[in-house]
């Protein structure tokens, strides 16, 4: 959706409205990561919510191509994602099952973005 104009590619309308329900998880993903990381204190954990944003979008993930270049924007919010629940994880400890829910989504969030490869789709 975003990125030069030469590597961008005609997509449909559905397409770039998963794109853009895509880019809003990753963002709210990532607020709500830094809020538990910086300043966890009377802060909810969004476990259904997340669970219901990410499932869908790792399920899709399942049957990606492997070829092309990792885009940095994917990577980067993957590495946020798994450092934060790492962290996050250790600080709240086993006992609180949302948070442990909470992280595991982040995770398979992390992995799922990892998986994101830049390939032109076909004309």
């Amino acid at each position: 959706m975003f990125g030069p104009r030469g590597e961008r590619a005609s997509l449909s309308l559905s397409m770039k409205c998963l794109g853009l329900a895509l880019i809003v998880t990753a963002l709210i993903a990532s607020e709500t990561a830094l809020g538990f990381v910086f300043d966890p204190r009377y802060r909810d954990f969004p476990y259904a919510a997340l669970t219901m944003a990410v499932v869908p979008f790792a399920t899709l993930m399942l049957n990606r191509p492997q070829a092309g270049r990792r885009p940095i924007a994917e990577a980067v919010f993957a590495g946020l994602l798994a450092g934060s629940a790492v962290y996050i994880g250790l600080n709240e400890g086993r006992d609180n099952w949302q948070s442990l829910w909470t992280c595991a989504i982040y995770l398979l969030f992390a992995v799922t973005l990892w998986q994101a490869r830049a390939v032109q789709s076909p004309k």
